[in-house]
């Protein structure tokens, strides 16, 4: 169960009307995180106070921030984020995206049983119609899905 733990990366830049969206997908997970970083991308917008507003509003402590200053893009403030991560396994979300609640619970499944050190997914555009017909397409065999192995 130790090979379980991750941690979740999300680059900001600008994204304070976004990210408690983003943060309330990660904690919805099946299997929650070890810890989240929020990577500055040089914001000059309040998003380090609404996270920090998030954290104690939702008594989490392993939300963190790492500085940064200037923007130089998401690979950048991945790479600065990594150095953080003390994690085997890195998720890696958008300030401005969220997660289906299984997301890690069956990517990190995957990885352990099959022996994978990286694990991708397809992105689909979500609206509140069609929320419940994409969860339980989700939940469904990936009818594209070819095992490699």
């Amino acid at each position: 169960m130790d090979q379980l733990h991750y941690s979740v990366e999300i680059p900001c830049f600008n994204a304070a009307g976004t990210l408690e969206r983003s943060l309330r997908s990660v904690l919805r997970q099946t299997l929650p995180p070890t810890d989240v970083w929020i990577i500055d991308d040089g914001f000059t917008d309040n998003t380090v106070d609404r996270a920090l507003s998030f954290k104690k509003a939702n008594d989490y402590a392993e939300i963190h921030v790492v500085s940064g200053e200037r923007n130089a893009g998401p690979p950048a403030a991945r790479n600065r984020g990594m150095m953080s991560c003390k994690t085997k396994f890195i998720a890696f979300l958008d300030a401005d995206d969220e997660w289906h609640p299984k997301k890690m619970q069956i990517q990190l499944s995957l990885c352990i049983t099959r022996g994978w050190d990286l694990c991708g997914s397809s992105v689909c555009a979500v609206n509140d119609e069609r929320l419940s017909r994409l969860i339980h397409q989700y939940e469904q065999p990936n009818p594209y899905y070819r095992d490699w192995e």
